[in-house]
């Protein structure tokens, strides 16, 4: 059978990943750290290593070098909290870096990444079938896919509209363009795209009919529609046509804001150790606050189910860089509500204009608030 690695320090992730992954044909095993993922690995021989970055002992990108110094060539999905270049860029060079997923993430998408991973080494041909025997890393006869990954793709016939969308994207995101059919089918067999962004007016291309072609050699990117602003229902034809989203053109310091939300910063807004949430300051034009709190709350909403199922009895929220806003309020006041729901005791690290803030209302004045991180934690011991 097959099996995978799973290599965090956060023993909350590593029961996400094995609660992603139950319903699959693999065994999964932990490690704790980068030195005993080492071990792991001459123990299980696994097909797949879903590797974090920031760990104590040996972090993840002192475990790939040792791994491939060994000759070991063993297949690497890194799991981080980290989506700049700086620190994946280097790590993807290195042979058998398949992917990397950006936590907090969603269990479809971390299996997603699982399967095209083992399909594309060719370990699971086909998940209705018997694996493979493992191949003997150790003798070489293992062949990483050696596809270049790439941020963004925009396919549009107006090449202003990729040197605008490119112009208000971070520079850190890899970015690459066309104009026609023809050349987005190339570079999809040549590369692997986390979203591809494709213009639903492109003339002589039936823009639908080349998604779906796209769809099939990049199973795992974000597909959004590019719609004027006079399309009638474009809620409506993304959802009817199987796009993810949909921007509409010209495009606002908003609509991107929200873009690099939903498919890149998910935890650029919340950084999560164990059962602490730290929020980012808001960095952005004033129009994008609004997106930056919805995709926040949505974070922690989603941090505080998986403390829940980590069988965590407190969960802190770290506001110590955050200002108090009645945009913070209402986010607090859902997550209240919902830490009750999940049986979680909410605790909070604030100034004292936030304490104020949430001694007004009802909903959230019994959530205890504290002027410093190490008092919240000795409170919940």
């Amino acid at each position: 059978m097959t099996t995978i690695l799973t290599i965090d320090d956060a023993r909350a992730v590593r029961m996400l990943v094995r609660k992603a992954l139950k319903e699959m044909p693999f065994d999964i095993e932990e490690a704790e750290d980068g030195e005993k993922g080492l071990e792991k690995v001459g123990e299980c021989t696994p097909d797949l290593i879903l590797l974090d970055v920031t760990m104590p002992v040996m972090d993840g990108p002192a475990m790939l070098e040792k791994l491939r110094a060994q000759g070991d060539q063993t297949p690497v999905i890194l799991l981080t909290a980290e989506s700049g270049s700086a620190i994946i860029g280097p790590m993807l060079q290195r042979g058998g870096v398949c992917d990397y997923v950006i936590k907090p993430f969603k269990p479809e998408q971390l299996r997603a990444k699982v399967i095209e991973a083992l399909q594309s080494q060719g370990a699971v041909p086909d998940l209705s079938a018997p694996a493979k025997p493992a191949p003997d890393r150790k003798k070489g006869n293992f062949q990483p896919a050696g596809k270049t990954f790439v941020d963004v793709l925009v396919v549009d016939d107006m090449e202003n509209v990729a040197k605008k969308f490119k112009g208000m994207l971070p520079d850190h995101l890899s970015f690459n363009s066309c104009i026609d059919r023809q050349s987005s089918l190339s570079m999809c067999r040549d590369r692997v795209y986390r979203t591809i962004v494709i213009d639903t007016e492109i003339p002589d291309v039936d823009s639908v009919e080349l998604y779906r072609d796209l769809r099939i050699l990049q199973p795992t990117a974000a597909f959004v529609a590019l719609v004027l602003r006079t399309t009638d229902k474009p809620e409506s034809f993304v959802e009817e046509k199987g796009f993810d989203s949909f921007l509409v053109k010209p495009f606002n310091a908003a609509q991107i804001a929200e873009f690099l939300g939903a498919y890149f910063e998910s935890l650029d807004v919340l950084q999560i150790d164990e059962n602490v949430m730290k929020p980012a300051p808001f960095a952005g034009p004033a129009e994008g606050q609004e997106a930056f709190f919805k995709r926040l709350g949505q974070a922690a909403h989603d941090a505080l189910d998986d403390a829940a199922a980590a069988c965590y009895e407190d969960v802190i929220m770290d506001l110590d860089e955050i200002p108090a806003s009645q945009k913070l309020q209402k986010m607090l006041v859902k997550l209240a509500e919902r830490s009750e729901e999940v049986g979680l005791t909410l605790r909070v690290v604030a100034n004292d204009e936030v304490d104020k803030l949430l001694k007004q209302l009802v909903e959230t004045a019994n959530i205890a608030v504290f002027p410093t991180l190490g008092e919240a934690q000795a409170a919940a011991k």
